[in-house]
């Protein structure tokens, strides 16, 4: 894998939609490193992701940045799994076959439409996913079976005029506790947003 961000387009588009793998300088093969999938929100693009590169570069981390298949993803759309799934599970493959990733830090984060797929996605496949962190889901809908464990972190704007904070608070955050998951939640003053203070909690949570 090239080293440059916004030159490494993963060689598997077939939506004219792609994404890129961001390898740090410091990765070395015989390390094995964390692994960090970026979900963007509606109407959101992957550049955005490029505010972690400096986290990645800190902590030895490799980022995958898929793009949906359709303007946002298949389960926000159409209310179920479906060709993202598939195109996530090539773009995953892709990076693992390059890069020596440690299986037990291989984490899902997403905002508002994003957060919700890392919830549902991450919680039915949290025999893979070790770490969930989503920013101002709207809601939360996993597949029929739940498998794993997953580390949650979950976070979400108190004046957040698309998916509203109470939501998450009175609905997913109990669901999630039902489920026995670890759930870390964290309330911001803010809207719909994932801002540079609260990027920096997920982080600390994530990389202590």
């Amino acid at each position: 894998l090239k080293r440059e961000p916004g030159n490494t387009p993963l060689p598997i588009d077939n939506a004219g939609r792609d994404g890129y793998p961001y390898v740090p300088e410091c990765y070395e093969p015989e390390t094995a490193a964390p692994l960090l999938v970026a979900l963007h929100g509606r109407g959101m693009d992957v550049d955005g992701w490029g505010v972690f590169f400096d986290d990645c570069d800190a902590a030895g981390m490799i980022m995958l940045a898929p793009e949906s298949r359709d303007r946002s993803w298949d389960l926000t759309i159409t209310g179920s799994f479906g060709p993202d799934v598939i195109f996530l599970s090539l773009a995953l493959d892709h990076v693992i076959q390059r890069c020596n990733i440690d299986t037990g830090r291989i984490v899902l984060m997403g905002i508002s439409d994003g957060g919700t797929y890392a919830l549902s996605l991450g919680v039915s496949n949290g025999d893979f996913f070790t770490h969930i962190i989503s920013v101002a889901p709207g809601f939360l809908q996993p597949g029929r079976e739940l498998r794993g464990n997953p580390l949650v972190w979950l976070a979400h704007g108190l004046s957040d005029p698309v998916f509203d904070e109470e939501y998450t608070h009175r609905e997913i955050l109990p669901e999630l506790r039902d489920m026995d998951l670890i759930v870390q939640y964290v309330q911001f003053e803010g809207g719909h947003e994932f801002p540079p203070a609260v990027q920096d909690q997920a982080m600390e949570w994530l990389l202590p």
